[in-house]
């Protein structure tokens, strides 16, 4: 939203996780299986995902560096989205999986900022543990 001047058709993630589950799996498939889905072919959600300025695609968030939201495991390649909560679904393509996190970080308060440490370092126990599969 930053990047188009404030005005996006998006507002994070804020789902259950079998629907964030469901989306990720839907976009797995249309990238590596470009199995195509009315509403999205792969050569739509490669140009939004494909690194346009800084961190940022059209559509989603690119790995920050030395430090990532998605932690400083995840691969170049990657693409995700984090929601103001501390919730978070990232891609990692060269891995071929996509981890989210489905966090209260606001709890007790919106100026609780306690979590957004927390979650790159998640993020690497997850790819870690990913790893050793």
């Amino acid at each position: 939203t930053y990047a188009m001047g404030g005005v996006a058709g998006q507002a994070g993630v804020f789902s259950s996780i079998n629907d964030v589950t469901r989306f990720a799996q839907v976009l797995l498939e249309v990238y590596f299986k470009d199995a195509h889905r009315g509403f999205l072919r792969r050569s739509t959600l490669k140009k939004f995902t494909a690194k346009s300025k800084r961190d940022w695609s059209l559509g989603f968030l690119k790995p920050s560096r030395p430090m990532s939201t998605g932690g400083s495991l995840i691969s170049s390649d990657s693409f995700g989205q984090i929601g103001y909560t501390g919730t978070s679904l990232w891609f990692d393509m060269k891995r071929k999986t996509a981890v989210m996190v489905l966090a209260n970080g606001t709890f007790s308060s919106n100026n609780n900022l306690r979590f957004k440490p927390i979650r790159p370092r998640l993020h690497d126990a997850i790819w870690q543990k990913l790893d050793q599969i």
